[in-house]
């Protein structure tokens, strides 16, 4: 097949939503044959025999392209998107499934693609394995849609697919990498994704495998529940320094935040699959787990001095990885 067919066949699968563009945007048709080029050289890329590539981003990209086939899966330019890397582009499915599920991608990343062609092909990898992971188990992905633990272990997984895009075809290939790109492979070298986890998701890994590892556990509901509050009262027992440099002051407010955000749901799950729910849709968790859900405040009170810390550093390290000018 040629790049034009292939470029073609891509141009079946724009949904209408890039009516989002005014009536007098002449830049909507080359942004469109723009996105189709960009599809057409990302398949060139993964259907190349002479890189030795790699199974698992191979199969996200094969599945998206064979539900763009199928008009299971659509391509969206939706000129409303942020314009940095860190969110010019998502895949957007609906809860309820009523509608088609889409990779939405922002003109900025297209016609960032001229300059800086690596992190487009990056990003559109990532939301290719968010969408796998919706068609793979699409009930499951849309119950977990609201669950903070749930959604960060599917975006890790796409950054690990990513990762793994940039090291077995784009870094073989010579592509010239933005600062994001070498953060993210250089972290899944060295510490399979810990360090850009902490760095730029602002959550500890470590912790939320450990967490969601409990749920699985062959153990009793009481033990499953005395490892989740021993997490907390580990965390209510450290000190807080505030006379350190940012680095310091915010990596000690990272672990508290991930406990936080991580802990609730994995503590209604145990209690779902221990059969301690009688009305899933009126959960409280203060009802359920008075003890557990004090002890939750008494961190979160904690956590409030320390907060500046975590939420400025955070934002900063960010605003200095996601903008690349075009």
């Amino acid at each position: 097949m040629t790049k034009r067919s292939i470029v073609f066949m891509f141009a079946l699968f724009f949904l209408p939503v890039s009516q989002l563009y005014p009536e007098s945007d002449k830049n909507k048709e080359r942004d469109i044959q723009a996105c189709e080029a960009i599809l057409g050289d990302l398949n060139g890329l993964v259907t190349d025999r002479t890189i030795k590539g790699n199974a698992n981003v191979t199969a996200a990209v094969n599945l998206a392209f064979a539900k763009f086939k199928e008009k299971k899966l659509g391509i969206t330019i939706d000129p409303d998107l942020a314009e940095d890397i860190y969110n010019g582009m998502l895949f957007q499915c609906d809860t309820a499934m009523k509608q088609t599920p889409v990779i939405l991608i922002s003109p900025y990343m297209i016609r960032l693609y001229g300059t800086h062609p690596s992190i487009v092909l990056s990003a559109l990898v990532h939301e290719m394995q968010h969408a796998k992971s919706y068609f793979d188990n699409t009930k499951f992905f849309v119950a977990m849609h609201k669950s903070d633990l749930e959604n960060y272990l599917y975006e890790l997984d796409s950054y690990n697919i990513e990762a793994n895009f940039i090291k077995s075809y784009l870094s073989t290939r010579g592509y010239t990498l933005t600062p994001f790109e070498q953060f993210l492979a250089k972290s899944y070298e060295e510490d399979h994704l810990s360090n850009f986890s902490f760095g730029m998701l602002g959550h500890n890994m470590e912790l939320a495998f450990y967490l969601s590892g409990i749920e699985r556990k062959k153990v009793t509901y009481e033990q499953k529940i005395g490892l989740v509050s021993k997490v907390i009262t580990d965390l209510l027992a450290l000190e807080f320094n505030d006379r350190g440099e940012d680095w310091d002051r915010y990596r000690q407010t990272v672990t508290p935040y991930s406990a936080l955000k991580f802990t609730p749901q994995v503590i209604r799950n145990i209690e779902g699959m221990h059969g301690k729910i009688k009305d899933d849709e009126n959960y409280r968790l203060e009802d359920h787990n008075p003890g557990l859900y004090a002890r939750l405040l008494e961190l979160e009170n904690k956590f409030k001095g320390m907060s500046k810390h975590y939420t400025g550093y955070l934002k900063d390290i960010q605003k200095k990885y996601k903008k690349v000018q075009g």
